[in-house]
């Protein structure tokens, strides 16, 4: 049996080699081999602040690239986040069962955080929502880079809390998988830092998979490295530039070590490994643009494709977050017809009468009209009489010593059984 994979991506900022190479190209790869749901995490980059217009055209733009680099919608589940309402429920009733000093000591949130002069509840809790996207999915395993480890660590320590506390194996527990070579792409600029989206507007810190290739070119020209001449792989740190731009060479040709090296044997020092390097990079990468470019053009087909997913993804998460209620007691809407996971609460027909047909509607009319006033003797009809002077025979015709009899009030409506109590 095939294991699920759930990889989430955010859409802030402009997509870059780090992660391409960090996590796509390996979704990528392994499409035939499980069952895979790559979700783009909207919800996920409201956790700093974002411009309306911007985020709406990232957030496209980013699925559009994940289909130029390859991902293929009949072979896994391509979505976003929040078209899929369940993940929203679930991050709410994980929060609920997820102690506060356990958000406190992620790395991730002091680092950010740090920087940061108002904290935003959000930037604290979104690994819940992290654990809720894996976790309504049965994911077995994460594809994540090394800086996500811990998430994953906190995910597995969430579900087992909450199968420990209902006392069921309610969750399955997901396993981190680190790609071995390019798994952390680290900034050409800085090699000790990772390559991100929050620094990519530096000049020579991140490659963009949309830039032209000269500027690619320019950039790896510009890597920072030590002052020795030997290419090797090496742990030492002033050695981080040059295994940086290995590691990138590895993961863009999918070589092995032995087969790099010996790629770079004849080298004549640094320059040739970068611009080697930055020719691998921009070869593996033209395609992707052209592609990229092609979808952008057919924003209907794409949002298509983004409503296919979604529909796809509902179909898994709506039922779990359904049962997660259920198991915390929570009273589900099961009146009348079963709801459709929209949320609506249907009640009884058996509350609402069905009208009489419309000949005893008919028939009642023309009975008030024409007989409520039998009691009164009316005086003979003219010879020819119409519907006028049938309505107004019974003072026909009129006399000026008896005043004109006027209508009879409306006889008082029949009162009605009561209707039993309502079930909820």
């Amino acid at each position: 049996m095939k294991n699920r994979v759930l990889s989430g991506i955010q859409p802030s900022g402009e997509f870059h080699l780090g992660n391409y190479l960090g996590a796509v190209k390996n979704w990528v790869d392994q499409q035939e081999e499980k069952i895979n749901y790559f979700c783009i995490v909207d919800l996920h980059s409201l956790t700093v602040p974002q411009d309306p217009t911007t985020l709406h055209h990232q957030t496209r733009s980013l699925a559009a690239m994940l289909l130029a680099c390859g991902i293929n919608p009949d072979k896994s589940t391509l979505f976003i986040q929040s078209h899929v309402l369940a993940h929203v429920e679930a991050c709410w009733l994980l929060n609920c069962v997820t102690p506060l000093g356990w958000l406190q000591r992620m790395t991730q949130f002091k680092d950010k955080s740090a920087k940061q002069e108002t904290i935003q509840t959000g930037l604290l809790v979104y690994p819940v929502l992290q654990a809720a996207d894996i976790l309504l999915y049965d994911a077995d395993e994460v594809p994540v880079g090394e800086d996500q480890k811990q998430h994953i660590e906190l995910t597995r320590d969430i579900a087992q809390r909450f199968n420990h506390l209902y006392e069921q194996e309610f969750w399955v527990l997901p396993e981190a998988k680190i790609p071995a070579a390019g798994a952390r792409v680290m900034g050409l600029d800085d090699p000790t830092n990772k390559m991100s989206k929050s620094y990519a507007h530096i000049s020579g810190h991140a490659v963009r998979l949309l830039d032209d290739p000269k500027d690619i070119l320019k950039a790896f020209k510009r890597a920072v490295t030590d002052s020795g001449r030997e290419i090797a792989f090496s742990d030492d740190p002033e050695k981080a530039g040059v295994n940086n731009l290995l590691g990138i060479y590895c993961a863009v040709t999918g070589k092995s070590k032995d087969e790099t090296l010996a790629d770079f044997a004849n080298a004549r020092g640094y320059g040739d490994l970068k611009v080697g390097v930055g020719e691998a990079v921009i070869a593996a990468v033209s395609p992707i643009r052209e592609r990229y470019t092609y979808l952008m053009q057919d924003v209907a087909e794409l949002d298509r494709l983004l409503a296919r997913g979604a529909e796809q993804a509902r179909a898994q998460a709506q039922p779990k977050v359904e049962k997660m209620k259920e198991i915390m007691g929570l009273v589900l809407p099961r009146l009348g017809t079963e709801d459709k996971g929209h949320g609506a609460c249907q009640l009884p027909q058996s509350l609402f009468p069905r009208p009489p047909p419309l000949c005893v509607t008919l028939f009642g009319f023309l009975w008030y009209w024409f007989w409520q006033d039998a009691a009164v003797p009316p005086t003979p009809p003219p010879p020819l009489p119409s519907l006028i002077w049938w309505r107004q025979w019974r003072c026909w015709p009129p006399s000026p010593h008896r005043p004109r009899q006027r209508k009879q009030p409306y006889p008082p409506p029949r009162s009605r059984p009561a209707l039993p109590p309502p079930a909820w």
